[in-house]
């Protein structure tokens, strides 16, 4: 103990006596660190930490397949007959969700609401933190409505407390008494802020086989596997479907809850922190050409040491004490700097599931105390090794040459500094990838146009009878006049859902003389007249809505052109008649009046095809989108609508933003990946040249004595220059050779996360080559051009 207590106290002299050495060290390992440790944290959140409910790895998702293999939700009538066949599970529970405006608080707001069938919360065992969950009397069919409420909503609107009495919230024409407030962080179905009992609906099991309106959670029994459980509900589903006609689904599957919530990210997060960890690779391979240097320069001290009885071992523990001590300064700044960089990432704006539960550990400070020793030990290796090979006759002579020794020393500097530059080439094809990507997204034909366009989200208190629901299409109809009458405004419309807006409703349609739109489901659209002007959608054929369409005229619909070719190719569909009676529950058909361009509702997939029914006679929304094309100032115009709104009805919730910004927040997690991997690159970048640099001027320092005798002998400065510049290159191209190799290969593994672009996309590769030759080069030059202005007489004498 005492030794080591020695060895540390020399090397906290011997860094303090080199501070641009220990400085530049401990930056790159703490930048290393750090940006590994800020990506683990949201890969230990998101996808290592267990769900926070007990039990977490029984808990399954439950979903019908389709003949593709696609998932899909339940309809009620077979998740009723899942749960009484089914002997797999502890308990079964239904849940679907809307956006609904609350009042009752401190002013109306809106939230998520989530039906849930009896013993959801049984399945979760996540007891309320005041009052109770629903309990058998609060979903009898006659009982009084009740709801529990996420913490957050209880503080947000009903001024928190432990007294539930008499504490109200009203939507949907219903007041429901608040009868439990969750824990804080729980929401399941995420983003969800208050829980109602199916039960107590009002609405009968809806008998029809393929409306797929239903997510379903299970608890497995003890002992029982999830492909024991999944075996038995797939055998279920394909009961129902040869027991009924018209059944969709031909078979079921239960899918572990945590790879269903992290789904989305799956593949993401693990490439980020791929790509973190070749940035921490690149900066320690840099750390370790400077500690080798450094290592070189105190052959001196280290002969004398050895002359004095200085042991290998101890030498190697004086090596390993000094890396040890630069690392845990760089992991204890890199720490304060992932704290930094996981605030600068959630800033981005990703959509990260589990994103309230992102923060620091036991496994993060496990992974930075571990990873920081790592490092440090395999810092210490090289040096210790380099540094056990002294020689003391060659060391302690005046002249301190040693040429065999220098030869090899420089050939492991520079074959850190080839790993350097493949793995920033790595990086760098990842980057122009990834922005290539971005870019064919952004290209796009959305089948609309954003420019000079305001999307406005109007939400107003609504019935929840679907008798009365007319009444929500006869008040929308009354903003839209009063919207179109604003100067400025050229077009106006409406919609449930615009596109980019999130997963939109999709299924099967009857078409009336027998038959169905098959394995074929189109998007569902309620809208208004205007709607088509307003987003610019080509019509092809026939007519849109107009004013002639109204409550009391016959029923009609628009249909897209993929629509239009998958269910009638070679056809007029003009004239067919086809009822979409699971989403409205309206049995009356409607005649196809017109055809009109694909839209998309992501920018990456392609158009599935749409829809359109008139809103005034297939009134039943939830939440209504206006869109309005402005050739004034958006922002101005944004703010008079929102005020005529307000004025017809002080409830209302409304949110405005332009078409260019809905697009834009539709790429956000694109953009996400793009910009975390660009930081990384220029980092890497940056690094690498760092070397290039460094060991050019190294190799210049070391070989001054050469450089006059080459001088002295009449060699041209410009052959010099041209010398040491071709050393830096023939390093920068070996390193872009086997970078390329490497990329081809590793970038496949990014395939997933590609958009019109193939893994082996050459310009991708251009672009992250000739950047680095370049840059690489100049960087070579700059010492280069410093060897050739060296004085051949003063390095002659002074050698």
């Amino acid at each position: 103990m005492p030794s080591l207590g020695n060895d540390l106290r020399h090397s906290i002299r011997i860094l303090i006596g080199n501070p641009g050495f220990s400085l530049m060290t401990i930056l790159m390992l703490a930048l290393g660190i750090g940006a590994c440790t800020a990506i683990f944290t949201v890969v230990n959140a998101v996808l290592l930490r267990p769900l926070p409910y007990p039990d977490p790895k029984s808990l399954v998702q439950l979903w019908e397949l389709s003949d593709k293999g696609r998932v899909m939700r339940l309809p009620e009538a077979n998740f009723v007959d899942w749960k009484a066949q089914s002997r797999s599970f502890e308990g079964m529970a239904m849940f679907g969700g809307a956006v609904q405006l609350i009042a009752g608080g401190t002013e109306p707001v809106r939230a998520r609401v989530a039906e849930v069938s009896q013993g959801f919360f049984d399945i979760l065992k996540v007891p309320a933190m005041i009052g109770t969950t629903f309990r058998p009397d609060h979903i009898r069919s006659n009982a009084a409505p009740s709801i529990v409420v996420s913490y957050g909503l209880w503080q947000r609107i009903l001024g928190g407390g432990s007294v539930l009495s008499g504490k109200t919230l009203a939507f949907d024409s219903h007041s429901y008494s608040v009868i439990g407030v969750m824990p804080p962080g729980f929401s399941f179905p995420p983003g969800t802020e208050a829980w109602i009992p199916r039960e107590i609906s009002g609405f009968p099991v809806l008998p029809s086989r393929s409306s797929h309106n239903w997510s379903v959670i299970s608890r497995l029994n003890p002992g029982v596997s999830v492909e024991a459980a999944s075996s038995e509900v797939n055998a279920i589903a394909q009961r129902i479907h040869d027991g009924y006609s018209n059944v969709t689904a031909v078979g079921g599957a239960a899918k572990p809850l945590k790879e269903q919530l992290t789904q989305s990210v799956g593949v993401v997060l693990p490439v980020l922190f791929a790509a973190v960890g070749v940035l921490l690779l690149i900066g320690c391979a840099n750390v370790s050409n400077l500690i080798l240097v450094h290592t070189t320069s105190r052959q001196r001290e280290l002969a004398v040491r050895v002359a004095l009885g200085a042991s290998r071992r101890s030498l190697a523990r004086l090596f390993l004490c000094e890396t040890l001590l630069l690392t845990g300064i760089g992991a204890a700044l890199g720490a304060l700097l992932a704290a930094a960089g996981v605030k600068a990432l959630l800033r981005l704006g990703p959509n990260l599931p589990r994103i309230d539960e992102i923060r620091a550990d036991w496994r993060v400070l496990a992974f930075v105390t571990g990873l920081s020793l790592i490092v440090g030990i395999v810092l210490g290796i090289l040096p210790a090794i380099r540094g056990g090979r002294v020689s003391v006759d060659d060391a302690l002579k005046q002249s301190g040459r040693s040429q065999h020794k220098g030869a090899s020393t420089r050939a492991v500097r520079r074959v850190l500094l080839v790993s350097q530059i493949a793995l920033t080439v790595v990086l760098l094809v990842a980057v122009g990838l990834l922005g290539r990507s971005l870019l064919r997204v952004m290209q796009v034909d959305l089948g609309f146009q954003t420019e000079s366009r305001i999307a406005v989200d109007v939400l107003l208190p609504r019935e929840r009878d679907l008798k009365t629901r007319q009444r929500d299409a006869d008040r929308y109809e009354q903003v839209l006049k009063r919207i179109s009458a604003i100067p400025g405004i050229t077009a106006a419309g409406g919609t449930e859902q615009l596109p980019l807006g999130g997963n939109a409703a999709n299924g099967q349609f009857r078409i009336e003389g027998g038959g169905n739109s098959g394995a074929y489901w189109p998007i569902y659209h309620v809208a208004t007249p205007g709607y088509f002007q307003a987003m610019n959608i080509p019509i092809l054929r026939g007519r849109v809505f107009d004013q002639t369409d109204g409550a009391s005229t016959p029923e009609v619909a628009v249909i897209s052109k993929t629509v239009a070719d998958t269910v009638w190719p070679g056809q007029d569909p003009i004239g067919r008649r086809i009822n979409f009676g699971n989403f409205d529950r309206d049995p009356k058909f409607m005649t196809i009046i017109g055809v009109v361009a694909d839209v998309r509702n992501s920018p990456e997939i392609p158009a599935l095809g749409d829809v359109y029914v008139h809103y005034l006679q297939r009134g039943s929304v939830d939440t209504f989108d206006l869109v309005i094309y402005a050739a004034g100032e958006a922002p101005g115009v944004a703010r008079q609508v929102m005020s005529e709104v307000r004025l017809m009805n002080s409830e209302a919730s409304i949110r405005a933003q332009t078409l260019d910004e809905l697009f834009s927040s539709s790429t956000v997690d694109r953009r996400f990946n793009f910009r975390v991997l660009t930081v990384f690159g220029i980092t890497a970048l940056v690094l690498a040249l760092m070397g290039v640099y460094s060991i050019t001027a190294y190799s210049v320092a070391q070989r001054n004595h050469e450089i006059g005798i080459r001088l002295a002998l009449g060699a041209p400065r410009r052959s010099v220059t041209r010398l040491f510049l071709a050393e830096g290159a023939g390093v920068i191209v070996t390193g872009v050779i086997i970078g390329l190799a490497a990329a081809a290969g590793a970038s496949r593994l990014l395939q997933s996360l590609l958009f019109g672009v193939q893994a082996t996309d050459v310009p991708s590769y251009i672009i992250a080559v000739v950047p680095l030759i370049i840059v690489g080069l100049m960087a070579s030059l700059l010492p280069a051009r410093r060897a050739a202005r060296v004085d051949p007489m003063t390095t002659i004498r002074d050698w």
